[in-house]
């Protein structure tokens, strides 16, 4: 559902008067013969949202209808906003069990490898024949051993950096989000949108 306050840069309590009043600004900045050649297209698309926001806006009735749905969209988005600060929190829960988890691996390979040194000490003292099996046995165990801790810390690395995006991405979506709700906010973003075709081209493109 397009904005019809934001088109006519305007607040939602805005009276009549200065809806009117917008209108009229609006109507003469984008009418396509008062731009240039190269943003007539542009100039006349904006002119008729601005004519189709003022005929809904300043009707009564239509007004009344629209005002109900434009509620429900702003409760709705508030809503979802709440919902994403709560999947922020799991998901900080959630790294930060993986990193106790990623520390508590790395202590069990240290005690690994000390137990590693005590076995050696003690292999010393057999006889050359048992103690070539018994260095090339535990070779084979702490290699293994080894392997497995490295693929474990390889797939919790990953995990971690996978995670860390997605909350990046989350955290920047939910800042964006958040100042969209500003309605002062909001109205300057979309008059930078408006007044420059080069940003809109690239916001059209994404959206």
């Amino acid at each position: 559902m397009e904005n019809y306050y934001e088109i006519l840069e305007v607040s939602p309590n805005a009276s009549p008067e200065i809806i009117e009043k917008a209108y009229k600004v609006l109507a003469k900045k984008y009418h396509p013969d008062a731009n240039e050649e190269d943003k007539k297209q542009w100039a006349e698309e904006q002119f008729k949202k601005i004519n189709k926001a003022y005929e809904i806006l300043s009707n009564e009735d239509t007004k009344k209808e629209y005002d109900m749905q434009y509620k429900n969209q702003e409760e709705n988005k508030m809503q979802d906003y709440n919902k994403l600060l709560n999947e922020i929190e799991i998901l900080k829960t959630r790294l930060a069990y993986y990193e106790n988890k990623e520390n508590i691996w790395n202590k069990q390979e240290e005690s690994k490898d000390t137990y590693s040194a005590m076995q050696n000490e003690e292999s010393n003292e057999n006889e050359n024949y048992y103690q070539y099996e018994n260095t090339n046995e535990q070779y084979s165990q702490e290699n293994s051993y080894n392997n497995n801790v490295k693929k474990e810390n390889f797939i919790t690395r990953i995990g971690k950096n996978i995670i860390a995006i997605i909350l990046t991405i989350i955290v920047i979506s939910a800042v964006a989000g958040l100042l969209w709700v500003i309605p002062q906010t909001r109205e300057y973003l979309q008059q930078i949108y408006n007044q420059n075709p080069v940003i809109k081209q690239i916001v059209d493109i994404f959206i």
